[in-house]
């Protein structure tokens, strides 16, 4: 493969111009592309009402959907099983296998799924506040920087939700703004699970292998090609902090070598300085270091002050009905983190 030549994608999965060791199906062609037509499975359509089309995948389309019974709203990924190789069920079920097993208000939940001959139909909670992705495109072309307070309160409950994963066994592999959602309950939700994978061992230690995921987002060690364990979400992670302060990715290139060779090299340049709490710089150089272990723990930095005020708010939410499942879970795990 001629690395100098491939050019990486923002919107781009780890597939055929992916790291060496990538293992992801290859992306189909536009013919492969499952039509808009499809719909709901009859069974579905007697308990669930289309609102409207939210997008289109490869195999099929995402739609939103309405309970009849509670008129809760929900998001319909309809997939084609028939465009689907053996390796895409597989990468689906792992998606729903490891969303079926968090329970957490920062994670997107899982409602139900329905498969027959020809559909797989996966339900899960809708986020009706967008995606970071988009909020950090509109901050950058209006000049609004997130505020420290902001940073520190959308940080906090992304790194709530990768614990909670890590915790459970599971490796996200594709942490990315345009993954993590905004509800107007003011909570942050972390979504797409379709490279995550539960593991038998802990993923403290190294037991990845496979490369995927989002090319800009890839760790040091998923480009080398080495085995990698949670460190490689956390490297995902203070990119994600890293753009949310200086509102663009701190590795950029015209081709893969290029940027495989920034990452590698791991020269991040300077965040804005003075706009924001040195602290949050602090933990986003800490997280972007080359060595994996020399990566700290979420809870090791979510117990510094920037992100207490941050902590707090959300014990409080918890005290709401809807949260009744989890909440004292979720209040043991937030308060170990308090310092005071």
């Amino acid at each position: 493969m001629n690395w100098g030549a491939v050019k990486p994608n923002s919107k781009q999965r780890a597939g055929s111009n992916s790291p060496p060791g990538s293992d992801a199906s290859p992306a189909k062609k536009e013919g492969d592309v499952t039509p808009d037509t499809m719909d709901l499975p009859l069974p579905l359509r007697e308990r669930y009402r289309v609102e409207k089309k939210l997008g289109r995948g490869a195999f099929g389309i995402a739609l939103l959907v309405v309970s009849k019974t509670t008129d809760e709203k929900s998001v319909a990924k309809v997939m084609n099983l028939r465009a689907m190789t053996p390796k895409d069920k597989k990468n689906v079920k792992n998606e729903i296998d490891c969303l079926s097993q968090c329970n957490h208000i920062n994670i997107m939940r899982h409602i139900e799924t329905y498969a027959d001959e020809s559909n797989l139909v996966l339900l899960t909670e809708y986020a009706d506040g967008g995606d970071l992705a988009q909020e950090i495109k509109v901050r950058k072309t209006k000049n609004q920087p997130f505020s420290s307070a902001d940073v520190a309160c959308i940080f906090a409950q992304i790194c709530l939700a990768l614990d909670h994963i890590h915790q459970k066994g599971i490796l996200h592999r594709d942490v990315k703004p345009a993954n993590i959602f905004f509800t107007r309950r003011g909570l942050i939700k972390v979504g797409d699970f379709g490279f995550s994978k539960q593991y038998d061992e802990t993923v403290s230690s190294e037991v990845g292998q496979t490369v995927l995921g989002t090319p800009y987002y890839l760790s040091p060690e998923m480009w080398l090609g080495e085995r990698y364990s949670k460190k490689a979400d956390m490297w995902a992670a203070g990119i994600v902090l890293f753009e949310m302060m200086a509102l663009t990715r701190p590795f950029k290139s015209d081709t893969m070598k290029e940027l495989c060779d920034a990452v590698r090299a791991g020269d991040v340049p300077p965040i804005p300085a003075g706009h924001f709490d040195g602290d949050l710089i602090k933990v986003c150089y800490m997280l972007l270091v080359v060595d994996p272990s020399a990566r700290p723990e979420f809870r090791e930095f979510l117990q510094l002050k920037v992100f207490q005020g941050a902590l707090k708010s959300i014990l409080a939410v918890l005290g709401h009905a809807l949260f009744a499942n989890c909440r004292e879970a979720m209040t043991a795990h937030i308060s170990s983190m308090l310092t005071d």
